[in-house]
């Protein structure tokens, strides 16, 4: 004898995920948001931004979103709960790319950004953001990098 048993689907919650994890692949992507803010600058060693800054500008506060970080070894890294994602060559930097690719870090090796590179930037507090960046003179560890930040209201946390 089969039996089977209907019940039905349990009603959605607003946030069923644990703290981040990933959404499904089959979610309908966001679909944009509005560019809050966008800055360009030379981000020297040591210093970083915070993504709710207005103006966004370089600051040597400790406990930033994203820092250049030369203390024990060199790398970009995030801190106060974001995270970041090196884009690939062949994505495109957007709103909709940075809320939906999950390849996520908080160090990244600037020796591995070539000219033209992208990080998106997810901060805790739900912001999202594009730094495009510039490195030209070969440097793996330059001392500045020229940068274009644009920051996005974004819903995604």
């Amino acid at each position: 004898m089969t039996v089977t048993v209907t019940a039905p689907a349990p009603a959605p919650s607003e946030s069923s995920e644990p703290p981040g994890a990933s959404s499904p692949a089959t979610s309908s992507p966001p679909s944009g948001a509005e560019v809050v803010r966008t800055a360009s600058f030379e981000l020297a060693k040591n210093y970083g931004f915070d993504l709710e800054d207005d103006p966004l500008r370089p600051s040597s506060r400790n406990e930033l979103d994203f820092d250049y970080y030369t203390t024990f070894g060199t790398m970009f890294r995030t801190q106060r709960g974001a995270r970041m994602i090196l884009l690939k060559h062949s994505e495109k930097g957007s709103y909709q790319t940075c809320a939906t690719v999950t390849r996520y870090t908080t160090e990244i090796d600037p020796s591995s950004i070539v000219k033209g590179g992208q990080i998106c930037i997810l901060a805790a507090n739900g912001l999202v953001a594009l730094m495009d960046i510039s490195k030209t003179d070969g440097d793996p560890y330059p001392e500045t990098v020229p940068s274009k930040i644009t920051v996005w209201s974004g819903t995604y946390q």
